[in-house]
């Protein structure tokens, strides 16, 4: 069974990460800076893939807040990096235009929900 130590080896990682951090960190600055095209690559490789090609509007239900993106992960990213409650996201719907998806997004703002909108 290949995971059969799993336990064992996630504990003495996260040992060994606690008592190196200071040298990982560094370790990972300078790789950083020697492979900035690199890195650049995979961000944008990464953020890519978490698109679908179509404009999700969302509710963040403990907010009140209805929004739209065309890639969810990054935009909750966005939202929990100032502030909001993320915790509680709903999908209302995916479309496939941008001018689609407002329409609904401005709709749930009409009946009272907040967000940004500003018909454009």
């Amino acid at each position: 069974m290949p995971y059969k130590d799993r336990e064992k080896r996630l504990e003495y990682s996260k040992k060994y990460n606690a008592k190196n951090k200071e040298k990982l960190n560094a370790q990972m600055k300078v790789w950083t800076e020697n492979n900035k095209e690199k890195k650049a690559a995979i961000d944008k490789a990464y953020q890519e893939a978490k698109k679908d090609g179509l404009f999700t509007v969302y509710l963040l239900a403990n907010e009140d807040y209805v929004g739209q993106t065309n890639c969810l992960w990054n935009r909750l990213y966005d939202h929990k990096s100032k502030g909001r409650d993320t915790s509680n996201v709903q999908i209302i719907g995916k479309y496939k235009t941008r001018e689609q998806a407002k329409e609904i997004e401005a709709g749930y703002h009409a009946r009272g929900y907040l967000g940004y909108w500003r018909g454009h």
